[in-house]
């Protein structure tokens, strides 16, 4: 039985320049467009006392994924980001990994497809709405005549591009806690071709594996049936090779599904879901090995994508994509 281990939503540079990464986290950048970006006391409030066990949940859950690292998080001050960017007079929180530290990663939960981070957009009855998002900033921006937009800075994938191009979805957040698109500067609603499958980048010659250090073998593959499609497994990446009947106008054989890395017993990477027209929808998952009778199944979670039309307006465990079953897996 193999195991694929690759840097999807995992750390991606070296220990120290993760930790200057970590201590100069710019994940969140309150401006505005006359006076340029803000203190950092300027444009933000306090967390309000209703807010705290939404803040305090994201943390147990971020310590809770730092434990199956064998790290400890430790959060700093400004976890939490907070903006009445609705104009209500309450606070809305934006909270981030890139500001917790687990163990010897300042942050094991960033990587090529963004940050993983946790929107609390407050509501006219008093509750919040909880937005999972994955990106690699956001500007809130206030705006003189239009109060504040959010500018999101997202992988290249959503818009078509490269990963490591840009591609900026600019929003604002209404009353009642939704998400309003104002633009895609970088032509997401450009009339595209449906989108073309992903390529795999070339398999080094040897993946080093974190959890025990051993170097794994790139020839290395097992097969196994995922909602009716045929898939590999690598040490690098999960990759379609049978789409079944529905998908075949969406993916083709080659197109990789997940990509990722083990720690231990754990996965941790990047999922990629999949619609006709539309650029994939990268997302993180984690998960393990599931020993049945008489089998070895592999299941990942997360919150998946939730669409209007291609554009991705937020992230949710009741997506179609939030869990991800890999059976009757068997090893070459």
């Amino acid at each position: 039985m193999t195991r694929f281990a690759a840097a999807g939503l995992t750390v991606l540079m070296s220990l120290s320049a993760a930790q200057a990464a970590f201590e100069t986290d710019p994940t969140f950048i309150v401006t505005t467009l006359d006076k340029g970006t803000l203190a950092p006391d300027l444009g933000t409030m306090p967390v309000p006392a209703a807010a705290e066990p939404i803040v305090e949940a994201y943390k147990a859950s971020l310590a809770k994924d730092c434990r199956a690292y064998k790290g400890t998080a430790v959060f700093k001050a400004d976890f939490a980001t907070a903006v009445d960017v609705n104009g209500d007079g309450r606070a809305d929180i934006f909270m981030t990994s890139n500001r917790m530290n687990c163990g010897d990663a300042p942050s094991v939960f960033a990587g090529t497809a963004g940050t993983a981070a946790r929107w609390e957009l407050s509501k006219a009855d008093g509750s919040y709405a909880i937005v999972d998002q994955l990106h690699h900033r956001v500007e809130i921006q206030q705006t003189l005549k239009n109060g504040y937009q959010l500018i999101v800075h997202l992988h290249g994938m959503n818009c078509g591009k490269a990963g490591a191009e840009q591609c900026r979805h600019v929003v604002n957040v209404g009353p009642d806690g939704t998400i309003r698109t104002i633009a895609w500067p970088d032509n997401r609603h450009r009339d595209i071709a449906p989108a073309p499958a992903a390529k795999a980048p070339p398999a080094p010659a040897t993946v080093q594996t974190v959890a025990s250090g051993r170097e794994a073998d790139p020839e290395a593959f097992a097969t196994a049936g995922h909602n009716g499609s045929d898939v590999e497994i690598t040490d690098t990446q999960i990759v379609y090779t049978r789409p079944k009947a529905s998908l075949r106008g969406v993916v083709k054989p080659g197109t990789v599904l997940v990509e990722g890395r083990w720690n231990g017993d754990r996965f941790s990477g990047t999922a990629y879901a999949f619609k006709q027209g539309c650029a994939p929808a990268p997302y993180p998952v984690s998960g393990g090995h599931v020993q049945r009778p008489g089998r070895l199944d592999m299941v990942l979670t997360g919150a998946g994508p939730l669409r209007e039309g291609c554009a991705v307006v937020g992230y949710s465990q009741k997506s179609p994509h939030s869990r991800l079953v890999f059976d009757q897996i068997m090893s070459n």
